[in-house]
C-alpha cells in the first residue's frame, strides 16, 4: 500500500489519490497527487503573460455571455448580502455607526436658506455657484456632529465636493477650520472699509473708528474726543470739609 503524501504547496494536508493513469504527466493509478487542486500555485505569484491571458479570457466570457454575467453578478452580491461580508463594521466606510445617532434638533430649512445667503449661494471648495448646477447646494457641518447647528460649524458645499469630505475627515476639519477664520477676517476688514468710507457729518474735535455694538455684536462707526484722546469721562467733585 502506497504511503500517504501531504500536499507538497504546505498546507499540510494529505493529498488524494490518483484515479486514473496519465502517463504525459507522470501520473500512475494508486499513487497519491503531489498538490491538492488549486494548490500548485499557493504562494507563488502568476507570471505576467499568464494573468494577461486570463483577463482577456474572462473579459471575452462575460461581452459573449451577458446574461449568465447579470446572474452570475446577482448571485454574488445576493452571497456578499448574506454573509454581511460588507455590513456594519467589515464595511470601508464604516465610521462607528454615527448615522444611527438621534438626528438634529435645531436644524431647519430656514438655517440651511440662511447659512446658503451667507456664503452667496457657492460652494467653499470648487466654488461654483448654484446658479451653474442642476441641483441645489447642501450645507455640511465642519466637525461632522449633527447635533452641533452653530452657524459657524456650517458650510456650504456642492454635492460632488460633500462626497469628497466623507473621507480624511481630519485633514477636511483643519481646512474648513482654517477657512472660516480666514473668511470672518476678511468680512471684517471690508466691513471697516466701507463703515470708513461712508459720509457721515464729522463733527470737529472727534475722532472716528470702527467699533463694535454691544447690544447687536455688529461693527458700526464710532466717534471720540481727540481732545481728550477717548471717550468723555464724568466729572467727580469732592466734598470738601466745611470748617466751622
Amino acid at each position: 500500500m502506497v504511503n500517504k503524501r501531504l500536499c507538497e504547496c504546505g498546507c499540510g494536508k494529505p493529498t488524494t489519490i490518483i484515479t486514473h493513469t496519465q502517463n504525459k504527466i507522470g501520473k500512475v493509478q494508486g499513487d497519491y497527487n503531489r498538490f491538492l487542486p488549486h494548490h500548485h500555485m499557493n504562494g507563488k505569484p502568476k507570471p505576467k503573460v499568464q494573468r494577461g491571458k486570463m483577463s482577456e479570457a474572462r473579459k471575452g466570457w462575460y461581452k459573449n455571455n451577458p446574461e449568465k454575467a447579470k446572474l452570475k453578478a446577482e448571485k454574488v452580491s445576493k452571497t456578499k448580502i448574506k454573509e454581511g461580508t460588507h455590513k456594519g463594521k467589515k464595511n470601508v466606510n464604516w465610521h462607528g455607526g454615527i448615522s444611527m445617532k438621534p438626528k438634529k434638533y435645531n436644524y431647519n430649512p430656514k438655517l440651511k436658506a440662511s447659512i446658503k445667503e451667507r456664503d452667496e449661494y457657492q460652494c467653499k471648495i470648487c466654488f461654483k455657484y448654484q446658479s451653474g448646477l442642476n441641483y441645489n447646494l447642501g450645507v455640511h457641518h465642519i466637525d461632522y456632529n449633527k447635533r452641533n447647528d452653530n452657524p459657524n460649524n456650517l458650510i456650504t458645499l456642492c454635492k460632488s465636493c460633500h462626497s469628497k469630505t466623507s473621507f480624511n475627515r481630519g485633514g477636511w476639519i483643519e481646512y474648513f477650520t482654517n477657512f472660516m477664520i480666514n473668511e470672518r477676517r476678511y468680512k471684517e476688514t471690508m466691513t471697516k472699509k466701507v463703515l470708513l468710507k461712508t459720509d457721515l457729518p464729522r463733527e470737529t474735535g472727534k475722532l472716528y473708528y470702527v467699533g463694535t455694538d454691544k447690544k447687536t455684536g455688529n461693527l458700526t462707526l464710532c466717534s471720540t474726543d481727540m481732545a481728550r484722546g477717548g471717550r468723555k469721562k464724568k466729572k467727580t467733585t469732592k466734598k470738601k470739609d466745611s470748617k466751622k
